[in-house]
């Protein structure tokens, strides 16, 4: 199987159910990409409509072969992602250029 480069989707922002459209809009642009960064560095907030969006383009992913894997450098993000157990499904990473790094291991 060919290893495709991964697509780059950023959130902007905070993201509650107001934006919850929004964020599955911009998942779903992942297509049938198996390889997904998402770049949370200039998110604000995120609520359990957004954690959900998540966790469905994470299995995406993993449905397609693939990984996702989230720059998060903000700690109180983490925290949140954390606790709602993303991190034991994705990569979380503070960089960009980590993120990328993860899809060539």
């Amino acid at each position: 199987m060919e290893r495709r480069e991964p697509i780059v989707i950023r959130l902007v922002g905070e993201h509650d159910i107001a934006s919850r459209s929004d964020v599955t809009a911009a998942l779903q642009a992942a297509g049938d990409n198996p390889a997904v960064i998402v770049d949370l560095t200039s998110v604000d907030y995120v609520d359990s409509t957004t954690i959900e969006e998540l966790f469905r383009a994470i299995r995406r992913a993993g449905a397609l072969g693939g990984k996702l894997a989230l720059v998060a450098p903000n700690e109180r993000l983490v925290r949140i992602l954390s606790i709602a157990g993303v991190t034991r499904l994705a990569r979380i990473v503070d960089t960009l250029d980590e993120a990328r790094a993860a899809f060539l291991a």
